[in-house]
């Protein structure tokens, strides 16, 4: 019984012991409190962990019974959808980590052009260029696919046959440059220079709306200069009428051999 306090009657030698029993037995329990609720908290931590295993998994397994039904329903476009949709959850839900090959980011940058060309009929085409060496190059996790959504939804222009995004990928010295360009309806300068001084000032997009600025432009924008350094980010340019290019630069981060062979086998364990 932790609640037990000695009463001292003397002031002597036994004052000193009872005081000192008393404070060992409050420190005592204070301890035994704490422990206990750090095991509860963990406890909770690690079911809380097994409730988000178990989610997406059930919402994976539920598009694909959608997908096997649209199938046999001979609907191959809304099977198509879905799968290119439960292989964008599982790369946005599944990848904890916060760099990734290059070829991973490109390859669900194809699944949302899937989708997009379902969306817009075949009016918009996606084309990347890049090295095969290149493509092991580690980036920081969905940077290009918010980017090309900005210039989709705000850069479609309504007489326009085709809508092209060219994904350039090139590296310079120790750094790696990844140019998005688009030929959709482009933004004046003045524009450009406001959506640049919104991205580098915080305090600005909070007092009024960024225009064309989406939370996911800000947010690549803010993890990439949190994770790689100020000296890297992305630049915008364009011309009214004609188009949009968003320039990225970023360390050109080699990944292991030893991660290459993991990613590997993620991606065998995905595709069983």
């Amino acid at each position: 019984d932790l609640d037990v306090r000695v009463e001292a009657k003397t002031s002597d030698e036994m004052e000193y012991i009872t005081n000192g029993f008393n404070r060992m037995v409050e420190d005592l329990q204070t301890y035994i409190n704490r422990v206990y609720k750090e095991q509860i908290n963990r406890k909770d931590a690690e079911l809380n962990a097994l409730k988000m295993q178990i989610q997406p998994h059930y919402l994976y397994n539920t598009l694909d019974v959608i997908r096997m039904t649209a199938l046999e329903h001979q609907d191959p476009v809304t099977a198509e959808l879905l799968e290119s949709l439960g292989h964008q959850l599982r790369f946005v839900m599944g990848e904890q980590q916060e760099r990734i090959t290059l070829r991973k980011e490109l390859d669900m940058l194809r699944e949302y052009f899937t989708l997009m060309k379902v969306r817009y009929q075949g009016r918009i085409a996606l084309h990347i260029h890049i090295k095969k060496k290149d493509e092991q190059l580690l980036i920081p996790k969905m940077i290009l696919q918010p980017v090309v959504e900005n210039a989709v939804k705000h850069g479609m222009k309504e007489d326009v046959k085709q809508e092209v995004v060219d994904v350039n990928v090139a590296r310079r010295g120790e750094s790696v440059m990844i140019i998005v360009i688009d030929n959709g309806t482009g933004m004046t300068q003045e524009q450009v220079d406001e959506m640049m001084d919104l991205l580098q000032h915080s305090e600005k997009r909070k007092a009024r709306e960024a225009g064309h600025i989406g939370i996911g432009m800000q947010n690549v924008y803010d993890r990439i200069k949190f994770s790689c350094g100020e000296t890297y980010g992305f630049t915008i340019s364009s011309v009214k009428g004609i188009g949009t290019s968003v320039t990225f630069v970023l360390p050109a981060e080699e990944q292991t051999e030893a991660a290459e062979v993991t990613e590997h086998a993620e991606t065998d364990d995905t595709q069983r």
